[in-house]
């Protein structure tokens, strides 16, 4: 948070303040980074509310970015999942929950939200996926709210890499060797 021009008070700094209590940072920040680590790459997208800010973070395999040729971030695609409460009637017991699924396609320019019942995958194509769901906003900001947070990157424009990607099938090979036990 940089803006053009700061005050004199501490008006920048209640703010970012803010902003941490509501999206419950303190709690949740040693779990974000441990995740990090672990994949070797992450995404946090920041929302505008009505007040403040929600921050929401993504491992690697619930989003996708696109770059120019420049290293300018053009275009992001994050599908995700959440729950919400459902009755069902007589022949269920109560309220249960359900699982949805969204997918966000983020420019400079516009937002697409898509909500499904259906579980969401990158490889199905837009024209594939049902347009009754869809809302295209306006992104107000004029640039892509989300930064991806690399680590290990071995070059300019590469993936990063986990901190234990050199014990990975060695990790594997132990939790399937635990399942059969």
């Amino acid at each position: 948070f940089y803006p053009n021009q700061d005050n004199f008070g501490t008006q920048r700094f209640d703010f970012i303040q803010q902003v941490i209590k509501f999206n419950r940072l303190d709690a949740r920040l040693d779990s974000i980074w441990d995740r990090f680590l672990s994949y070797g790459k992450g995404l946090f997208y920041i929302r505008p509310t009505k007040k403040t800010y929600r921050l929401y973070w993504f491992d690697k395999d619930a989003y996708r970015t696109y770059y120019s040729p420049d290293g300018d971030l053009e275009e992001v695609i994050i599908i995700y999942a959440y729950k919400v409460k459902s009755s069902r009637g007589f022949g269920g017991v109560g309220l249960v929950t359900d699982k949805r699924y969204v997918r966000l396609r983020i420019t400079p320019s516009e937002i697409h939200e898509l909500h499904s019942e259906q579980e969401l995958s990158f490889d199905s194509l837009e024209t594939t996926l049902n347009f009754n769901d869809n809302k295209v906003l306006e992104n107000t900001l004029g640039f892509i709210p989300c930064v991806e947070v690399l680590n290990n990157p071995d070059a300019f424009g590469t993936d990063g890499s986990g901190e234990f990607e050199w014990l990975s099938n060695q990790i594997i090979a132990h939790d399937e060797m635990v399942k059969n036990i």
